[in-house]
């Protein structure tokens, strides 16, 4: 039977504590949904609705919400789980980036990506904005797998699994931007890995590709002390959301990690309307370290509010 010929319902879900997410916070108790015949939602209610779905799920004692939604993955890489542990990032990524060079190609990243798109919708992850090697591989899943994944070009020094050297890859991101826009996957990206592994010229090179096509930026950004010296050594002290300001990509980036903040970052952050994505459990299991929330002030204020005495 054809559900859009016939108006009959999908599915309705009974019994359920509905959490909204809506503007006011309101949560649903003993409520109903009904999903139309298009897909999409056509009433919430508490109590009964009327429907005419044949599929009626009772979710007595669950919670029905909106999907979660991860901010930084890099999907295929679920292929190379296992690979490091017990090391710092800069270790990891040495192990790690060869043997991407050596494995990765399309079919590999599609397969990758399916077995982490299965492990996130398992745990409500609906949304995934994805940075990984040959992102179209990624927009096969999401549609197979109808999870939205946003992803983009991505681009460092070396010629990467694709292989393409930087001009080459650049030349590929700009027929890439000017695909139109789908319903599941955006090619509305542009992913410079980070500050230490691209050169100043290439960071304004990136910058002025997104404005072109009003991509935003996704990239890795003081993640690790590491990074923060390499970042000075090669860009002459500055932080790495310096030289992002200062090479015009900071404007509506998202920042993955932002551990290593000091004020005047978080300043330069707000007022460029960037967002950060802490990341917090890949930056304990690399020893990372805690992002740093707040002012000093407040962060002072904070630690005095909740001083507790030392034993010895």
């Amino acid at each position: 039977m054809n559900n859009k010929s016939t108006n009959q319902d999908r599915v309705a879900i009974i019994n359920a504590q509905i959490v909204t997410v809506d503007k006011q916070g309101s949560v649903i108790e003993d409520g109903s949904l009904v999903v139309g015949a298009d897909g999409a939602i056509r009433e919430i209610a508490s109590g009964k609705i009327s429907h005419t779905a044949s599929e009626v799920i009772d979710a007595r004692g669950a919670i029905v919400m909106p999907g979660l939604i991860n901010t930084h993955t890099h999907l295929g890489m679920t292929l190379f789980r296992g690979l490091g542990d017990d090391m710092s990032l800069e270790d990891f990524l040495a192990r790690l980036m060869p043997a991407e060079i050596k494995v990765l190609n399309h079919e590999a990243v599609r397969a990758g990506t399916e077995i982490a798109a299965l492990e996130s919708l398992l745990g409500g992850i609906t949304t995934s904005l994805d940075m990984y090697y040959l992102p179209d591989a990624a927009l096969e899943v999401a549609k197979s797998s109808r999870m939205r994944i946003q992803t983009g070009p991505n681009f460092l020094e070396s010629d990467g699994p694709e292989p393409l050297k930087f001009n080459d890859r650049l030349a590929w991101a700009t027929k890439w931007l000017e695909v139109p826009r789908d319903s599941l996957g955006s090619t509305g990206w542009v992913a410079p890995h980070s500050t230490y592994l691209l050169n100043e010229d290439q960071l304004r090179t990136l910058a002025a590709l997104a404005a072109k096509y009003e991509a935003r930026i996704h990239v890795h950004a003081a993640e690790t002390v590491g990074e923060m010296q390499l970042v000075a050594k090669r860009h002459g002290g500055r932080t790495p959301i310096q030289v992002l300001a200062d090479t015009n990509l900071l404007r509506r980036s998202v920042l993955a990690h932002g551990v290593h903040l000091n004020d005047d970052d978080i300043a330069l952050i707000a007022s460029n309307s960037a967002t950060v994505v802490h990341c917090p459990a890949s930056n304990y299991k690399l020893a990372s370290g805690t992002a740093n929330f707040g002012s000093a002030t407040s962060r002072r204020e904070y630690r005095a509010r909740h001083r507790r005495p030392c034993f010895r």
